[in-house]
């Protein structure tokens, strides 16, 4: 499959490529690194297809995979979430940010 399909379905899921990095196991900058390479494995694919038909069915991925134990309890807000790592990230060099250039000009 290539990626902008991927993408598609990912999208279609509900999902940011983040998210679907950690519920398969994997980084997202190695799911990101499938676009330079212009397709995704297999795997990666069935799973994409899958999320996208479930959630075109009606259904919700997140409940399923919480019901069958294949969804990490701090998934949504635990401390290991990558987006909540690089909303951190990106606040506190933002203010870092801030913080020099109101230095600079008083």
């Amino acid at each position: 499959m290539d990626y902008l399909t991927f993408k598609r379905h990912i999208g279609k899921a509900g999902l940011k490529i983040g998210e679907f990095a950690r519920l398969a196991g994997i980084g997202a900058r190695a799911v990101s690194n499938y676009s330079s390479k212009g397709e995704v494995p297999h795997h990666h694919a069935v799973m994409a297809v899958c999320f996208g038909v479930i959630v075109d069915g009606g259904g919700d991925i997140h409940s399923l995979l919480r019901q069958y134990g294949a969804l990490p309890a701090d998934f949504f807000d635990g401390p290991n979430n990558p987006d909540v790592i690089q909303l951190e990230k990106y606040t506190k060099a933002s203010l870092q940010r801030s913080r020099r250039a109101r230095h600079a000009k008083g």
